[in-house]
């Protein structure tokens, strides 16, 4: 009866179901990758010298906002994106069909009923349905079958598919399907070895603006370091060109970077700053970050030896560390300005 009522589904609305799909700009992709050998192959062209126990890998990308529940049965399904598909049997490439209609889906199963789950589907989101494969040499269209259930309900906890990362190999088998063929009669059978789901990195914004204090008009460009950093490990560093007071920056992190991170701003005669950044694997705003002037020894404190600085580069035009408020030449106001940000530090 499942299987009827969702054939009268899928012709209904299949054409349409696209249009119901969410997607946002800062979704996350997941890789799909499924590994496996040949069982038996009888296709002809560029599969027909392809022999018995040739490795078989298949894989493809998903948004992780771009799906449907189903509205009947604990399922959802992720949009399959057709230009990352690869499918490699014992050496030979066999392209998806793009584009293809109604939308094809990558399938998980929660609790449905009883055990979990993964399927590939097109149209509909609560059975299997095969995806178009192309065959090398061959004109006719060919069916592709996956499917993958686990023996218990309890391997996934949510439809929500970053909930599922990892690396599922044979255990907890209750079932599987893999296979290309032409009116539901496979020419091919593939057996399962395993199935990973992992994050695709992409970078993400981090945003905010720079002020360096105690700066009026520049005469010159200050060249400012950052680093991004999630404990002592470096996740990615470079500089800022101000030729300003404020300036805006924009800094690209990779979407894998999630939880509390600093961003350190430090150079020139500016003391180091740092700000605290919780990522979640979206852009993030880090602000408005001030910047402490005056350390022109580059010490990590304003002390007595800044002032001297200052003092013995007084009238120099070559705009050095101790011009601090960039105003194209070293003077009283830099004297000034050094002496009010004594004992300051670094962070």
């Amino acid at each position: 009866m499942r299987y009827r009522y969702y054939m009268q589904l899928l012709r209904l609305t299949a054409f349409v179901l696209g249009s119901l799909c969410l997607a946002t700009s800062q979704a996350a992709i997941v890789k799909v990758k499924v590994l496996g050998t040949v069982d038996y192959c009888v296709i002809n062209g560029g599969l027909a010298t392809v022999p018995d126990g040739s490795p078989v890998s298949m894989e493809f990308n998903v948004d992780t906002e771009n799906f449907l529940n189903s509205a009947n049965f604990p399922t959802r399904g992720y949009a399959i994106d057709l230009a990352s598909f690869s499918m490699i049997v014992g050496g030979v490439s066999c392209p998806i069909v793009n584009p293809q209609t109604p939308q094809c889906w990558f399938v998980m199963r929660n609790n449905d009923p009883a055990v979990d789950g993964f399927f590939i589907s097109k149209g509909g989101v609560e059975l299997p349905f095969p995806l178009q494969i192309r065959i090398p040499s061959l004109t006719p269209i060919h069916d592709l079958d996956f499917s993958r259930t686990f023996n218990t309900s309890a391997t996934f906890s949510s439809l929500n598919i970053l909930d599922a990362l990892g690396f599922y190999d044979f255990s907890n088998m209750s079932s599987y399907l893999w296979t290309i063929g032409r009116f539901g009669n496979p020419g091919a059978e593939f057996v399962y070895a395993s199935i990973e789901l992992s994050l695709v990195q992409q970078n993400v914004p981090l945003t905010g603006s720079m002020t360096l204090l105690d700066t009026a008009t520049f005469a010159a460009n200050r060249t400012i370091s950052y680093a991004v950093k999630q404990g002592t490990t470096t996740v990615t560093s470079g500089s800022i060109v101000a030729s300003g007071s404020t300036t805006p920056f924009s800094i690209d992190v990779p979407n894998t970077l999630v939880g509390a991170a600093t961003l350190e701003i430090d150079g020139s005669s500016f003391l180091k700053r740092v700000t605290n950044v919780n990522f979640t694997g979206a852009a993030v705003n880090a602000g408005t970050v001030n910047v402490a002037n005056g350390d022109v020894d580059n010490s990590g404190e304003v002390d007595a030896a800044d002032i001297d600085l200052v003092i013995a580069d007084f009238g120099d035009v070559n705009l050095n560390n101790s011009d601090v408020d960039v105003s194209g030449e070293v003077d009283a106001a830099d004297i000034d300005i050094v002496i009010a940000n004594f004992g300051g530090t670094n962070d």
